[in-house]
């Protein structure tokens, strides 16, 4: 896909990730502010989407997007959206530690929106239903290759190892060869490290058959109901898996490069820098929080929240909870330094060409998207 491809095609690609998303119980962010999805986040922000906020000389706005905290106009909601009806543990950043970070400080409330997968969370973006959403690197490779302008503030997760769980009776990888494995998301960085470890296993990534469910706790239901005997599920998951006597083949590779970008829309920062600067810099110090964090503390919290709520993490078992959230931090799972460096763009794409997901001819440079060094992240 390359970036001459005409608008019309574009728009397709929009449809199809629309048509895809999973629409039950999405909710707009935008409803405050009584205007158009076009114009929402300039409405909503209490700034006039027709002014070049960066050349504003009253110091509170600047061109690279840094600002005091105090002098920003933020709305009533801010939108995040995520690629998984229920989320993993590394969403702790997000749920409780970011919303609470914005409630107690700023009054705001933080809305998750749940799509089904990469492409519709594009789209969600694009159609300016949240603010900012965390992509898998191939997703956003493929947007800015179709010609939209995404940009990249900070790394979510790098290195997440997700078990890969069988059925009782698959014992071993030779078991496994004819048999389908269920995968998140085509574009997933978990799918690649699954066919990295087939290939090395059984000799060929095409010794499998691949199909995509969405979310862990439908895959993990779905090795129960006999439809698929191997799928990759949360660590949580995977712990419980081998709790009740299904098989974990592998724990899941432990790859030091981007799992997830956080991304938005670059003309909504542009015209919203004071806005997205709190957004950012919140979340980084919300991914180096956990780090700092009591594991009992943080999993309470999480667990107050209802589970009929968009951001719950399901039927969690607290003292699972405790032991995966210790192995996360052990693995650097949230990048402190922002995770964005020239070498990890590289590597992650050294990894997509290497499953054949992507030609070489459609690398993307890092300075194209990555716009980390506009923040002053502390």
């Amino acid at each position: 896909m390359r970036k001459s491809e005409s608008l019309s095609d574009m728009d397709r690609i929009i449809h199809v990730g629309m048509l895809n998303s999973n629409t039950q119980g999405r909710r707009r962010f935008l409803k405050a502010a009584g205007v158009g999805t076009v114009v929402g986040l300039a409405g909503c922000t209490g700034t006039n989407g027709d002014d070049d906020t960066a050349d504003d000389d009253d110091g509170n706005g600047t061109a690279d997007g840094s600002t005091d905290d105090s002098d920003a106009e933020l709305p009533d909601t801010i939108g995040i959206g995520t690629p998984s009806p229920v989320q993993p543990l590394y969403y702790f950043s997000v749920f409780p530690e970011f919303q609470e970070l914005m409630e107690d400080r700023h009054g705001v409330t933080v809305e998750l929106t749940n799509y089904g997968g990469y492409a519709s969370m594009i789209a969600g973006l694009f159609q300016e239903e949240v603010h900012i959403a965390p992509q898998a690197p191939l997703s956003v490779i493929n947007s800015l290759n179709e010609g939209m302008d995404l940009v990249s503030p900070l790394s979510f997760v790098q290195g997440y190892p997700q078990p890969l769980m069988a059925t009782p009776e698959i014992e071993s990888w030779e078991d496994l060869e004819g048999e389908t494995i269920a995968l998140h998301d085509p574009q997933a960085g978990t799918t690649f490290s699954v066919k990295l470890m087939v290939r090395e296993n059984l000799g060929s990534m095409d010794a499998v058959d691949y199909d995509y469910i969405f979310g862990s706790d439908s895959r993990y239901a779905a090795i129960e109901a006999g439809e698929v005997v191997a799928a990759t599920v949360s660590a949580t998951l995977g712990a419980r898996a081998e709790r009740d006597g299904f098989t974990i083949l592998e724990e899941g590779l432990e790859r030091d490069e981007p799992f997830q970008l956080w991304t938005m829309m670059r003309q909504n920062w542009e015209q919203n820098p004071e806005l997205y600067d709190v957004i950012v810099n919140t979340l980084h110090e919300a991914q180096t929080n956990m780090y700092e964090v009591d594991e009992d503390d943080i999993v309470d919290r999480a667990l107050d929240i209802p589970v009929d709520r968009p951001e719950s993490y399901g039927d969690l078992d607290r003292e699972i909870a405790i032991d995966v959230f210790e192995r996360m931090r052990n693995l650097n799972t949230w990048p402190e330094e922002g995770g964005l460096s020239n070498a990890a763009i590289e590597q992650v794409q050294d990894t997509i060409v290497d499953v054949e997901e992507m030609d070489e001819e459609d690398r993307v440079n890092r300075d194209d998207f990555v716009i980390i060094d506009e923040f002053d992240l502390e």
